[in-house]
């Protein structure tokens, strides 16, 4: 679930932020250009909900 949730720091821009060849700069100027990502559930409530059945 996490390498799907996180796949775009693999390749193109997110690589090359996690890379340290980008500022926080640059990923302002991408975003103000791509607009807003599509949403992903990361199934984090999920997650969280089954731990704290067992807790």
């Amino acid at each position: 679930m996490r390498k799907t949730r996180y796949s775009s720091y693999d390749s193109g821009k997110g690589a090359e932020y996690e890379a340290g060849k980008l500022s926080l700069e640059d990923l302002y100027a991408i975003a103000a250009e791509v607009g807003e990502p599509a949403q992903i559930s990361g199934k984090q409530e999920l997650i969280e909900q089954l731990i704290n059945w067992h807790i």
